[in-house]
């Protein structure tokens, strides 16, 4: 199945895209596709334990299970005024 990921601020630079869609397993949790991008972009491991989740438009935790077309969006820490 695919899904949407957004990527901000920080993580939109490492691997210089806003924006992928991704093929995942049937039924996988948020983590599940975070771990996956990691694999793919090793320099995101920084992030790991750092990041809010979100799902079509909600925070959501990590364990949270995905389905076809769902929009993941994930988040680092931000600052600035």
């Amino acid at each position: 199945m695919t899904v949407k990921l957004k990527l901000f601020a920080a993580l939109r630079e490492t691997i210089g895209q806003s924006e992928l869609e991704v093929e995942v397993s049937a039924m996988p949790r948020i983590i599940d596709v975070w771990h996956s991008l990691v694999q793919s972009y090793p320099d995101l491991a920084q992030w790991e334990g750092k990041l809010r989740f979100a799902c079509n438009l909600e925070f959501v935790g990590p364990d949270r299970e995905l389905e076809a077309g769902d929009e993941i969006a994930f988040i680092p820490p931000v600052s600035g005024g």
